[in-house]
């Protein structure tokens, strides 16, 4: 089980992701723009519209292997009531077998030091 966050000034490479993690669904925020090497993988893409969206795709869906990669923009905009509740989901399903890795793509923002 791993559940970690980061945040990163600059690309991600989210081929490494998915081969190091064995990723099998990549959600995206608005503002991440990812390559067409990606379709080498057998993986699901998903655009992350809302936070609860996002809480209820984890929630409903036990047992898989996600990379998620949020702008630092986009998830700045997230009230820190939302910020909880996801980070609740988010440790319930790792809890219950899950692969997780969230990964904060741009500049650092004040709320993303909150879900360690």
């Amino acid at each position: 089980m791993r559940y970690f966050r980061t945040i990163n000034r600059k690309s991600i490479d989210i081929n490494e992701e998915i081969e190091k993690y064995d990723a099998t669904r990549i959600l995206i925020s608005d503002g991440i723009r990812i390559s067409r090497g990606i379709l080498q993988y057998s993986v699901k893409i998903q655009r992350i519209l809302t936070p609860y969206q996002l809480e209820r795709i984890i929630a409903e869906n036990s047992m898989e292997r996600y990379v998620i990669v949020i702008s630092s923009l986009i998830f700045d905009s997230w009230s820190l009531n939302v910020m909880d509740d996801l980070h609740t989901v988010i440790k319930k399903s790792v809890h219950n077998g899950s692969t997780i890795i969230l990964e904060i793509v741009g500049k650092e923002t004040v709320n993303g030091t909150i879900m360690v």
